[in-house]
């Protein structure tokens, strides 16, 4: 027994745009289509469950490239001090901003925390579709029930 599926779950976020255009994208993927509330309603937890893994994932690089930064600006002051002996350490730290290694982290880490604001966003964003999609089936529920169409 097997589990149909009817579109794959990436098909319906677009990463390249959401990295070009986070606030289109989106709205885009949270849109509502009425006309069809069925399938809308069958993709939803697959469309959000892949949101929030990929935000998860995020997370983890995040933290893996914030550890890189720290074990770079390390290294880096350890070895300006281990050349100038009568170099401050205040000092060190300051000429961090120079060195390539170090600036390599940052720009690194500064990308990462930037997906994981979009993701997060758009997880947010997802959980209110949620919401949305819960009082939209029972109102069609209710639109059933009072029509008699059993």
């Amino acid at each position: 027994m097997g589990l149909k599926v009817k579109k794959k779950v990436v098909e319906y976020i677009d990463f390249d745009a959401l990295r070009k255009d986070p606030a289109r994208t989106i709205a885009a993927v949270c849109r509502i289509n009425m006309g069809d509330l069925l399938t809308v309603l069958e993709t939803h937890p697959g469309v959000y469950a892949y949101a929030v893994a990929s935000l998860e994932v995020a997370k983890a690089r995040e933290a893996r490239v914030a550890i890189g930064l720290k074990r770079a600006e390390a290294a880096t002051v350890k070895g300006l001090l281990s050349t100038d002996e009568k170099l401050a350490e205040w000092k060190a730290r300051r000429l961090l901003v120079d060195n390539t290694e170090v600036r390599w982290h940052t720009d690194r880490l500064l990308r990462m925390q930037r997906r994981v604001g979009i993701l997060t966003a758009l997880v947010e964003a997802l959980q209110t579709r949620r919401d949305m999609l819960i009082q939209l089936a029972a109102r069609a529920r209710s639109e059933y029930n009072a029509t008699g169409a059993h």
